[in-house]
């Protein structure tokens, strides 16, 4: 986003505000300022910009059979929801409703470097916004941004449940 704005990192940073970093952008360019509607319009444009350059990167890492896969898992009734689904009280059934989902994730192919160089923050913001979203909200979207929400997804809700099946059966020390 600093890039967009054409402000120093380390200064959008200390801001968080786009706002605010735009209009030091214009002061510091002897610009005049944009009334607060023009201002909300441009950083809302600058955030679809980004959003699809970042969901047509991910696309293209991914390729056409993860997302046919990812497709197929949107189709599934059923499926995607307990993909979402957090585990319930530690018990033979969740055990094994969580290993199921280790076998229905593994089996998109994701590759495992398709988020490699991207904030964990960032990814996990795309996995919080689709943890929040039904199938026709994700159908709604435009096809990169659909897959890229529900790569991101999957590929948290696999290191999670991992994790949690981790800690679940390794031996506690006393």
């Amino acid at each position: 986003m600093a890039k967009l704005v054409k402000v120093d990192p380390t200064q959008f940073a200390k801001s968080g505000r786009l706002g605010a970093a735009l209009r030091r952008r214009c002061r510091s360019e002897g610009a005049e300022p944009s009334a607060e509607g023009q201002v909300d319009r441009v950083i809302g444009s600058a955030l679809r910009r980004h959003e699809t350059a970042f969901a047509q990167q991910i696309v293209g890492r991914l390729g056409s059979e993860v997302c046919a896969a990812l497709r197929a898992l949107l189709e599934s009734e059923g499926v995607l929801a307990e993909v979402k689904a957090d585990p319930g009280p530690l018990g033979l059934d969740t055990l094994m409703s969580e290993i199921a989902k280790l076998t229905t994730l593994p089996a998109l192919k994701l590759p495992q470097d398709v988020f490699a160089d991207i904030s964990a923050r960032l990814v996990a913001a795309w996995r919080s916004r689709a943890a929040r979203m039904f199938p026709s909200d994700f159908t709604a979207c435009d096809e990169p941004v659909r897959y890229t929400l529900l790569a991101a997804l999957c590929w948290v809700r696999q290191a999670e449940i991992t994790d949690e099946l981790w800690t679940s059966t390794s031996p506690r020390k006393p």
